[in-house]
């Protein structure tokens, strides 16, 4: 869930002591287990924008077992415009670093160029070179990095074919 609250721009409320706050939820999400939420704060509401009708979207994620967390995951949205050529684009990743890590240099990169396997593959190829993942026991860094590429691509292309 917070990979896709931060790909659709969703806000956080919190409410405590101090009165109440809107958290955009890329800012909420600090660090492993972690939250901006001060002491004496608590979580309220979400708000999350509704996209329009040209997004399509995918949700990919890769883990050792069913129900553990993800080794690798992708929120991948991407918008046509009338002609097919992309006009808004956004991939988050979650499981390569210590939160959701949005990926700006591949949605520029797609942003205005078509939406054709050549270039998915290649907005792929950026998450990997973009993300710095950590390795641990359930996987090494360079795994994630490789996986990070491969499910970027991935969930690009089912969210292309969801939006046309």
């Amino acid at each position: 869930l917070p990979v896709t609250a931060v790909a659709l721009g969703a806000t956080l409320h919190a409410e405590g002591p101090d009165g109440k706050r809107a958290i955009p939820a890329a800012a909420f999400f600090t660090d492993y287990f972690e939250t901006a939420l001060a002491s004496g704060e608590i979580l309220t509401e979400v708000s999350i924008p509704v996209p329009g009708d040209e997004w399509g979207w995918s949700f990919l994620e890769m883990s050792r077992r069913h129900g553990d967390f993800a080794v690798v995951c992708v929120s991948a949205g991407v918008a046509p415009d009338p002609g097919g050529r992309c006009a808004d684009a956004r991939l988050v990743l979650g499981g390569v670093g210590p939160g959701p890590l949005r990926v700006a240099e591949a949605e520029e990169f797609l942003r205005g160029g078509p939406l054709d396997p050549k270039r998915l593959a290649e907005a792929g190829k950026i998450v990997a070179d973009a993300v710095r993942p950590p390795g641990d026991v359930h996987a090494s860094s360079e795994f994630r990095k490789h996986l990070s590429g491969v499910l970027s691509e991935r969930a690009l292309r089912a969210a292309r074919e969801r939006a046309l």
